[in-house]
């Protein structure tokens, strides 16, 4: 069930990032977290950059955003700053923690929308926008960049096959989301870092997959709560994760002690380094 990784003439495996899923992504979060860098690019193998997305999210995490329920209608135009009735005291910027790209060709569609039938020349628009406090956000792990220092709390979740797989980086972003929420932080949707992406997966293994994970995404925002009050973010993020296993032992309670104690091996990785 974990990905197998070789020290020296030892071998153990890691329940946190399982082999056989793109959950593996979290053992480059972490060696990442080991690094001097700044901010951390995550990529599928089958994404090209158009442009110069590095560029386009390194403005971002510079420049902040606005923390307000409020959506930023002013960023959905040429001029981007606060429109009239955008209050004066949610103007102020904040600091951008993760950051989720555009697509263009084929976009990440979910199964039913696939076999509904899509084209293979979409495009994204070249936006950016801060998500609301308080709004959940659709964030996918194949074009999304954060800072390093948030490496913690973007633990891509180790989802068996069966087991509510494809839905790992979409509950990851909700849980980051919660968390960004509870300590004054900004998620950002960035339009101008696109990539390209060309090849459409098998809708009917996807459908599979995604089933029985479905019945618990149509709930699992507004199940998380709210958990403002922390000004550590691990610390909120341990609370947001707590609620989350909660809501999956209902359903599943061999995944959700698994959950925890994968959880607690990963965070186990940070707790070290301080």
């Amino acid at each position: 069930l974990g990905c197998t990784v070789v020290h020296g003439h030892r071998v153990r495996s890691l329940s946190w990032a399982p082999s056989g899923s793109d959950m593996c992504r979290s053992l480059g979060f972490a060696e990442a977290w080991k690094s001097d860098v700044d901010f951390v690019l995550s990529l599928d193998d089958d994404t090209l950059p158009v442009g110069d997305p590095f560029a386009a999210y390194e403005a971002v995490f510079d420049a902040g955003a606005p923390l307000s329920p409020y959506l930023n209608v002013g960023a959905l135009t040429s001029f981007q700053g606060p429109m009239r009735g955008f209050p004066f005291g949610d103007r102020a910027r904040a600091e951008v923690v993760v950051q989720w790209g555009g697509w263009s060709g084929v976009l990440d569609y979910d199964a039913p929308t696939q076999l509904a039938g899509v084209g293979a020349g979409e495009s994204f628009a070249e936006v950016v926008v801060p998500v609301p406090l308080g709004a959940a956000v659709t964030g996918c792990a194949m074009n999304m960049a954060f800072r390093r220092s948030w490496v913690p709390m973007l633990w891509q979740l180790p989802l068996f096959e069966g087991r509510h797989n494809r839905w790992g980086d979409i509950w990851s972003g909700l849980f980051v989301k919660r968390t960004a929420d509870a300590v004054g932080a900004v998620c950002v949707v960035n339009g101008k870092a696109q990539v390209r992406h060309e090849r459409a997966s098998d809708p009917l293994a996807n459908l599979a997959r995604e089933v029985p994970g479905i019945p618990l995404n149509e709930g699992l925002w507004a199940g998380l709560g709210s958990h403002h009050g922390h000004t550590v973010p691990t610390m909120a993020w341990r609370h947001v994760t707590d609620t989350a296993a909660q809501l999956f032992r209902k359903s599943d309670p061999g995944y959700a002690e698994h959950f925890l104690v994968a959880r607690d091996e990963w965070l186990g990785l940070f707790d070290a380094d301080r």
